[in-house]
């Protein structure tokens, strides 16, 4: 039997501004990464490994490669508009860079658990429940954002990556996000 667990919390406009404001400047690497999680969902995990040759420019896409993936399958996410300036910048590297690279030591991989140790740092600094709020709550963040749009699910369930749209609404459901805006504008008075 599946055990039960709490996901980790996304965070609301007002915490991704504070958290933002933290890391544009003195921590770039670490906000290329809250971007890539945000937009393309790809995990932190795989994000350290993936590659410049992974990015697909002009078709606006990235590959996860089945060797970096969770689970095994190499399969495409695509680069949202508002994202692509950003990763448009990565297009002077080359093609057997890594996407971000370990500041400590360019050239090379990001250690585990690097952005994460980093990210920590500074949710603390901020006041943050960290058993809550880990990186992957940015992950989080986006799918919640984009639930919270019109967008079909069809497409959210291509982005996240996940086989079926069940498993889309299971993942909602554990982060507490239901689509009961039209009930809470229309339910009828007694």
């Amino acid at each position: 039997m599946r055990a039960l667990s709490t996901p980790a919390q996304y965070f609301q406009r007002h915490q991704v501004e504070s958290i933002l404001d933290k890391t544009v400047h003195d921590h770039p690497e670490l906000f290329l990464c809250i971007n890539f999680l945000y937009y393309t969902f790809i995990r932190p995990g795989e994000l350290r490994k993936m590659l410049v040759s992974d990015i697909y420019f002009e078709e606006r896409k990235i590959l996860v490669r089945g060797e970096i993936s969770k689970n095994k399958k190499s399969e495409f996410v695509l680069i949202p508009d508002r994202f692509m300036p950003l990763v448009a910048k990565l297009i002077h590297k080359r093609p057997g860079d890594y996407i971000i690279e370990n500041p400590r030591r360019p050239g090379e991989m990001v250690p585990v658990n690097f952005f994460g140790n980093e990210h920590r740092k500074i949710l603390l600094s901020l006041g943050f429940d960290t058993t809550r709020f880990v990186l992957y709550s940015w992950k989080h963040t986006g799918a919640v954002s984009v639930a919270k749009t019109q967008v079909r699910m069809k497409s959210l369930q291509s982005q996240l990556r996940h086989h079926s749209l069940d498993q889309v609404d299971q993942y909602l459901r554990d982060l507490g996000v239901s689509d009961l805006s039209d009930l809470a504008r229309s339910f009828p008075g007694i």
